[in-house]
């Protein structure tokens, strides 16, 4: 099958990666040989930094380490039956700086917009010299895979979470004790 670009990126928090998430990489992965998948805010940062920079980037909103959710996307990939040669990660910065270094030119940002902040994504992106297509879009009121949703279900213990992620997911947070590390968190 002959997709119509060589190397997409795709980008987002994945905190945890639910369903739509891998939904947003497959759609990518029709479109690209090679998809770069970005981890966006790949490091912790105190309520004080959060509060000066905008970005959600304080342990309530990112409990997941970069690493744990590269194993989870890697693994729901796996389940999707995607050849490990298809894709890569990248630590991704939120505020877009030096993405030069890390995502070559002629890449194609492969966009899923779900709300308002992604128009301005996409505007400065273009305005860096990338290519921007949008895969697919879904309102924000509509979009109920929401990885803060599965958040305060994982850390409320209801088990309504569950159905919102590829069930790899599911049983990789589970066996790692991930649900006890929300359960702790503000």
């Amino acid at each position: 099958m002959k997709h119509t670009t060589d190397i997409g990126v795709v980008h987002g928090r994945f905190q945890p990666p639910h369903n739509g998430h891998i939904r947003y990489i497959l759609a990518a992965l029709e479109k690209a040989d090679r998809v770069i998948i970005g981890i966006c805010t790949p490091a912790i940062c105190t309520k004080e930094e959060a509060a000066r920079t905008g970005y959600p980037c304080t342990r309530a909103l990112n409990p997941f380490t970069y690493s744990e959710r590269v194993a989870m996307i890697t693994l729901a990939l796996w389940e999707a039956d995607v050849a490990p040669e298809r894709y890569e990660f990248v630590a991704f910065p939120s505020d877009y700086k030096n993405i030069e270094a890390i995502i070559p030119k002629g890449a194609v940002f492969l966009m899923s917009v779900t709300g308002g902040s992604d128009s301005e994504k996409i505007e400065h992106l273009q305005t860096l010299g990338y290519a921007v297509e949008t895969v697919f879009s879904i309102l924000p009121e509509l979009d109920r895979e929401r990885s803060g949703h599965i958040r305060e279900s994982g850390r409320a213990g209801d088990g309504s979470w569950e159905h919102m992620v590829p069930k790899c997911v599911a049983g990789y947070m589970k066996e790692h004790g991930m649900l006890d590390r929300l359960s702790m968190l503000e």
